[in-house]
């Protein structure tokens, strides 16, 4: 493959924003879990932002205001305004951080939660927080 230079003015259209711009849309439980996981590996305490993150997502999966019983798989779907917005979002955050591309799934203009992803997120985030509290 080929490999070229980025231009300058590539970089000067960058932009940044803050999880909270990515996670306006999504029930507070869901949208607090998402934050402590992007933000974990940079705040020098990984262990307890993983640990309150599994927190928040059990909070989601258990709460009946977000989260409808349902026979298939999913347990919420985005139905707000302008959803090719929150698909970007939700895009930006999947494409920072893996663990968060599982939990979502994209079906036409609808962006969904899976519950059998979300539950076994709380078991790989709980694993990894068990493996760094040994660690230290």
């Amino acid at each position: 493959m080929t490999q070229y230079e980025t231009p300058q003015h590539y970089a000067l259209c960058r932009f940044t924003c803050e999880p909270a711009d990515l996670t306006q849309y999504l029930p507070h439980p869901l949208g607090s879990a998402v934050e402590y996981i992007l933000r974990a590996p940079f705040k020098g305490q990984e262990a307890d932002d993983l640990s309150k993150a599994a927190y928040w997502l059990r909070r989601f999966a258990d709460d009946s205001e977000w989260c409808e019983p349902c026979e298939d798989d999913f347990i919420w779907f985005y139905r707000g305004h302008m959803p090719q917005y929150f698909r970007a979002c939700a895009a930006a955050m999947c494409a920072q951080e893996p663990r968060i591309d599982r939990i979502f799934r994209f079906q036409g203009k609808n962006v969904a939660v899976s519950r059998n992803a979300v539950e076994d997120l709380v078991e790989e985030l709980e694993a990894r927080t068990k493996e760094l509290r040994n660690a230290s």
